[in-house]
């Protein structure tokens, strides 16, 4: 840009200046050293796709913001693809008319997506004149790829933002009690589903595309879209293979998941799951098809070279320090590993998950369409039959369904979605898998710890009963049975801070812990430490009402405290109404601060009366 401008104007005089400070590293825009290129998306990608900051300055000099979907920008943002600025993708595209010709059947669409716009652009194409020029641009064709898959994400948010599909979701508590008001319109009711995900694929490294790449003087990851195409169609003939051809045996399922490498080539994590009759249960078994040893270089040279080059870890350790595995003089991979002189096995083979959810009383999610009267929804008899509740329903008539936790409950029953039902267990084995949930979320995060000491419970109250004590809340009978901690060091971190900390600072502590979420009971705490919270309180209060003869009851010292806890925690997104067990504050005190009459009211009177004599007689 500075070349441009001065090449326009010869005649301007300029000056360069250097500068001894900098505010940023001056190493900042050096030409990168990395082989591929990435895009940095700060916070969540669904807010900050279509949020992109692209200025242009016409020839009048003024500058002009466009979107990344406007036809002229990738003719602006790569001339080199584009020389003659030719239009980008635009809405409205058809398809040819060869295609539509060819079809036996009426295409519901005839329109080019823009992933189908930019596919076209990626094949690899002799008569293609500008195929060339895109695919020979190593790291500028990886720009292009990436910049490309922001587009098409941010079309597709776009689209889903305008044209979602009318669900809604809500409680049914809520739903209930919107009934209750009168409230029968759904659009009064829940939030919308934005049913959104994305995949993208890209693939790994083979010999064939060494063989592709290197007649055009190019890298493996200058070609990422031949990467992704050739690892995809070996995978699915790797899967294939094992299903069909019973390479480890009869196979019922499988699954698998692609990790990226730091270098851009990616790999697999195949699962597979075998009939019993088939597992390898005997180290002798697992032997014939798993080696951990490293060819003979004689006998197969090939496979020598490539587990030395590839699949050997190192060298590291004490003699090669900047390895960057080395971390505090130590291999971050344990290497060198023990030998193991043979291979063991479990005595079973990896079993079915059924994953199991659990929700408090009434607080089942309901997913419901937009149009569809709240009164239906919360009448429809299906709403009562979780997962969850059916365990509690099968306890009151199944006395060996009574012996079983909640995550043992798939090892002797399956569920039957049909049905909304549980059904003793004829064959197969599953284990069961509660949903993590974080201390933040209260009530149900002690529930979930409850679910796995009482069996059989029969009702919500029974997971809160425990010697002959129903308690009123889940955390109440959780510190009943002794599973929560007694609070003590947080109480005696308070009083220890006492002896040089403020009331005001205490309280600020309070709230941290609160924030925290690992006091198991914080009305515990309070009234262990409530002494030590409102210790500023009183003067605090005569300096805000002007008024130093102030007195104030113990009632009345609690309640400023906990207001200003409440304050604290409002300003972090909290309050005092998530913990059950807490008081809170009154809405009004004996003594209001006005503040308008505080403000008023806070002026130096010893200064304002020197300044009235020195007025007086200056």
């Amino acid at each position: 840009m500075a070349r441009d401008r001065l090449s326009d104007d010869i005649e301007r005089d300029v000056s360069i200046r250097l500068i001894s400070r900098r505010e940023n590293d001056g190493r900042t825009y050096n030409r990168p050293t990395a082989s591929e290129v990435a895009v940095l998306i700060e916070g969540d990608i669904g807010n900050a796709v279509e949020k992109r900051d692209i200025i242009i300055e016409k020839e009048s000099g003024e500058l002009q913001r466009i979107s990344e979907l406007h036809p002229l920008y990738l003719a602006l943002q790569y001339p080199m693809f584009f020389p003659h600025g030719e239009d980008g993708w635009r809405p409205g595209i058809l398809h040819s008319e060869a295609s539509l010709n060819n079809s036996k059947k009426k295409k519901p669409r005839n329109k080019v997506t823009m992933r189908e716009w930019l596919a076209f652009h990626l094949q690899d194409r002799s008569s293609f004149l500008q195929s060339p020029i895109l695919l020979l641009a190593s790291k500028l064709l990886q720009q292009f790829i990436v910049d490309g898959y922001m587009m098409v994400e941010s079309q597709r948010l776009s689209f889903l933002r305008h044209n979602q599909g009318l669900l809604r979701v809500e409680t049914y508590k809520n739903l209930a009690n919107a009934v209750n008001r009168g409230e029968t319109e759904p659009s009064s009711a829940g939030s919308r589903i934005f049913m959104s995900s994305s995949v993208f694929q890209s693939d790994g490294y083979t010999i064939e595309i060494m063989r592709f790449v290197s007649k055009r003087g190019l890298r493996p990851e200058d070609r990422p879209d031949i990467l992704s195409r050739v690892f995809k169609m070996k995978l699915a003939e790797l899967m294939k293979d094992l299903k069909d051809c019973h390479i480890f045996g009869r196979v019922i399922g499988g699954t698998y998941t692609i990790e990226f490498q730091k270098r851009g080539l990616p790999h697999a994590h195949i699962l597979i799951f075998l009939l019993r009759d088939d597992k390898f249960l005997e180290a002798a078994n697992v032997d014939k098809i798993i080696s951990a040893e490293i060819p003979d270089p004689d006998e197969n040279p090939l496979l020598y070279a490539l587990v030395k080059e590839n699949m050997i870890h190192g060298p590291c350790g004490k003699d090669f320090p900047t390895c960057p595995c080395m971390i505090a003089s130590k291999c971050s991979r344990n290497f060198p590993k023990r030998c193991i002189e043979s291979t063991m096995v479990d005595d079973d083979g990896t079993p079915h998950v059924e994953r199991l959810r659990f929700h408090l009383p009434d607080e089942q999610s309901v997913v419901f369409n937009d149009e569809d009267p709240i009164d239906s929804v919360i009448d429809n008899p299906t709403i009562g039959m979780t997962k969850f509740l059916a365990w509690m329903d099968c306890n009151k008539s199944s006395e060996e369904a009574q012996q079983l936790l909640y995550s043992q409950f798939p090892t002797k029953f399956v569920w039957k979605q049909e049905e909304r039902a549980w059904h003793p267990r004829k064959s197969g084995f599953a284990l069961g898998r509660m949903n993590n949930v974080s201390p933040n979320c209260g009530e149900l995060y002690y529930m979930r710890t409850l679910l796995n000491f009482v069996k059989g419970p029969k009702s919500y109250e029974d997971l809160r009963w425990f010697d002959d004590v129903l308690h009123p809340t889940f955390r109440g009978a959780c510190y009943a049975r002794g599973l929560l901690g007694d609070d003590k060091e947080y109480i005696d971190a308070i009083e220890e801070t006492s002896r040089w900390g403020s009331g005001s600072y205490l309280r600020n502590l309070f709230v941290t812990l609160l924030l925290s979420a690992t006091i198991a009971m914080p009305s515990k705490v309070w009234e262990k430490t409530w002494k030590h919270l409102l210790d500023d309180i009183l003067y605090k209060q005569r300096n805000a009402l002007q008024n130093q003869a102030l007195r104030l009851t113990e009632d009345e010292l609690k309640n400023y405290a906990l207001l200003d806890i409440e304050a604290c925690l409002q300003r972090n997104g909290s309050s005092l109404r998530r913990f059950e067990d807490m008081p809170f504050p009154e809405s009004s005190t004996p003594h209001p601060v006005n503040t308008l009459v505080s403000d008023e009211l806070s002026y130096d009177r010893v200064y304002l009366g020197e300044e009235h004599v020195h007025l007086l007689f200056p």
